[in-house]
Order: structure tokens, then sequence, then C-alpha cells
């Protein structure tokens, strides 16, 4: 199967380096958000468990939203990609069962072995582990849903209190002010959160082999966030995962602003659908809205990268086929077109409604009426126009066959270049 090459990204002040993978999957992708280092460093996991999807697109949600002002944030926004990717719990396990102790010959030994090194880092401070659980955890049974059996809509601890020096070591305390701060605005009393005590080392002994207990042996404050599987709307599930982590970031002392309204539901359903733009070497996908399979692409033969605007996307190779997602959500499939492929930007001419541009590769451009790629060097192919040499040729929507377009609506095509049998990059064109 596939592996993710390590990807540490860096946000500082808001800017985020770009999600670059190649095709394994052996190591962690990483958000470091932060403004001093002298302040409280929280450490956000989501996607231990790849059929709860809150628990990834919230940790995602948050690098693109908010700013860090004071302290430091950690985010690994989708950890056990492949498992995503399926929608499944876990499909070499259930990850979150093996940190007291995993076998070498375990296909998660090298992510669980890395996350470990990062939890016990002297740097950090606080961990959240982010979940979906069953039901609507209460005190009090209710019913089949709503009882102290269910996990969701809950801080879990695993215990009371933490012997430990640190200023979080009062777990209770802490989740208890979680659950008042998420609670005392809250529009629907179904969706209240609550705190449940697993008493891991007395009374659970399955328990004992998670990351939060974990990380609670290691002296370092741990909570898991769980909303519940049995909402179904992913921006409600959302919703609540960036309540509960504004509320231990509160807590913690860490400062942050925001550019969105997370009581707006439709605000944060209309950023989790904001797929964005996939670039391969130094050729475009845009991905919102984008046909279900899209044939010859231009690639290398192997040592292709694949850079996402979205942090939860991810690459599966199956056979002659590549598979494109975001979380788990399954975006489109593309059939490869082998070449010598350039990695490098380069710039052409096009006139675009009577004006002349530079553009470079993995741009796109808008056209009202018309474009024109002018006195190139290279060959150029407007896939769908022409016979693969279309310099020099005014080309408009009208002229390029509608089942080349790479979106449902018909609205965006390619430009792709060439100099002999070398693939030198694509520009997208859009017609309005």
């Amino acid at each position: 199967m596939l592996r993710l090459f390590l990807t540490v990204f860096f946000l500082f002040s808001g800017f985020l380096f770009s999600n670059v993978i190649n095709l394994k999957y052996n190591t962690i992708n990483m958000v470091k958000m932060h403004n001093e280092d002298d302040y409280s460093r929280l450490l956000i996991i989501g996607g231990i468990h790849g059929n709860e999807p809150g628990s990834y697109f919230a940790p995602n949600f948050f690098t693109k939203h908010y700013k860090v002002t004071k302290g430091s944030v950690w985010v690994i926004p989708s950890l056990n990609t492949k498992s995503i990717q399926r929608n499944a719990r876990g499909i070499y396990g259930d990850m979150n069962r093996k940190f007291n102790y995993i076998s070498k010959k375990d296909r998660d030994f090298s992510i669980v072995s890395k996350l470990k090194k990062i939890i016990l880092d002297e740097r950090i401070d606080l961990v959240l582990n982010l979940h979906d659980g069953h039901g609507f955890y209460r005190d009090k049974y209710h019913n089949h849903l709503f009882n102290p059996k269910a996990w969701g809509q809950a801080s879990i601890i695993d215990q009371n209190k933490l012997n430990s020096s640190s200023k979080f070591a009062n777990l209770r305390d802490i989740a208890n002010q979680v659950q008042e701060e998420i609670n005392k605005n809250a529009s629907n009393k179904k969706y209240n959160f609550g705190v449940k005590n697993t008493n891991t080392k007395e009374k659970n002994t399955n328990m004992q082999k998670s990351l939060t207990y974990f990380a609670i042996k290691n002296k370092k404050p741990a909570f898991a966030v769980e909303t519940s599987k049995n909402i179904k709307k992913i921006e409600v599930k959302v919703q609540y995962q960036i309540k509960a982590i504004e509320a231990y970031l509160t807590i913690a002392g860490i400062e942050f602003t925001k550019d969105i309204n997370i009581s707006d539901l439709s605000a944060i359903k209309k950023s989790i659908y904001e797929f964005k733009n996939l670039r391969i070497n130094n050729s475009i996908l845009p991905l919102e809205n984008i046909r279900s399979y899209i044939p010859f692409i231009p690639m290398a033969r192997k040592n292709n990268e694949f850079e996402f605007d979205n942090l939860l996307g991810s690459i599966k190779k199956k056979k002659k086929l590549y598979y494109v997602f975001i979380g788990n959500k399954h975006i489109t499939t593309f059939k490869p077109d082998y070449f010598k492929v350039n990695k490098k930007k380069i710039s052409i001419s096009i006139e675009i409604d009577g004006e002349i541009k530079q553009i470079s590769t993995t741009s796109q451009i808008e056209v009202e009426n018309s474009f024109k790629v002018i006195n190139s060097k290279y060959r150029i192919n407007v896939i769908g126009y022409g016979k693969r040499k279309d310099n020099n040729k005014l080309v408009s929507l009208k002229d390029i066959g509608s089942k080349y377009s790479l979106d449902k609506k018909k609205k965006i095509y390619r430009i792709e270049i060439y100099d002999k049998k070398i693939f030198m990059g694509s520009v997208l064109v859009k017609f309005k």
C-alpha cells in the first residue's frame, strides 16, 4: 500500500506552506501554529480512527481559520490516512490501542512510534485527541443513546487528577470548565457536553492501551474530545469540536483570532467542502465540482509530487489508476499518461480577451470570450481542441469539446505545454 512522506508544516502569523506529498505512508503531517515560545503549547491530534470524520475535518478547519497570537498549537489533522480513505476505524487494527505496546512488525509501528515522541516532546504541555463516539454521554441512563456507556458529546479523562507539577494536572476541573463553556449558550440541549471518567488505571484495561493514557503515564495532561456519531451533519460535529478546542485553548492561556463565525453552520459547511486544487508536478487539477473520472493526466513514471491546497488531501494508487481523496471523500479518479516531466514552473504568453499576459504553469485564468497562446517556443495542446498543436489559435468555449472539461459545469479546460516529448506543465482555463 501507499505511504506518506514526512511533511511538517509551519504556520507563522497565519502563513501556511503547501502540503506536498508522495505516495508513501510512514510518518506524520503536522502544522505548527505559534507566536511566542514562552507560553503553553497544545497538541491536537485528529483522525486516529478513520471512520470519525468530525475528528479530522475539525482540526483542518482550525488551521484554515485560526491564528495563534500567544502560545503554540501543534496540529496533526489526519493521523491515520489509509483508514480515513476507507472510512474504517483502523485497517491494521485499532491504532488507539497500540500505545502501551506495538510490535515492530505492525503496519502502524512507524506512525505510533513517531507520535509517541511528539507527545513526549518537552515543549508539549497539553494533549487533545479528537474522536466521534457513539451516542450522547449522560451521568444517568435515559435510553440506548443517552446513558453512561455512551461516548459522544463529552470530554474523556482517564482519571480525575494527574500526579504531576503541571499546571493542567486537575483533569476533572479542566474538563468541567470546558463542559460549562460549551453548554452555557447551547441552543440544542441534546448536544450538551459532559465529562466521562474512564478510571483507566483501576477499571479499564482496554483504555490502558490508548493514546491519552500513554500521555497520562508520562505525566502529560491529556483529554479525548468526542462528538457524537449520531449527529448526522458534519458541520455540527465540527462546530462542537471547535467549541471544545477553543475552550481548552482559553484554559491553557493560548490566545487566538479567527476569521469565521462558528455559530454560522452554513459557513462551516462551505469551508469543509472547499477543496481547492491539486497540483501534480507542474500541472493542476481543480477539485471542486471536478468530474468523477479524468483520463490522460501527464505524469512521470515515478517520483511524482502531489501538492494539495487542502491538508486532508491524499492519493491512493490502485493498479493503473490514481484515486484522490479529501478526508474520507473520494473526489475523483484519474488515469496517468506517462512522459518525461519538467517540475519547474515556466511561463507562456496568453492573449486573454484581447489582453496579453504572462501566465505561469499551475495557474488558472478566467476567460470571458476567447484566449490564444502566442509566439510560444513550446508545443501547445488545448485539450479538446485542434490537433495537438494549438499555438497561435484563437479558442473560445464553443470550439472545445465539452466532454474534455475537467468540471461538471463544463467550464474548465486544460492548456498543456510540451517541449518535444517532455511535458512542461499546464494552465487551466475557466470560462465565465
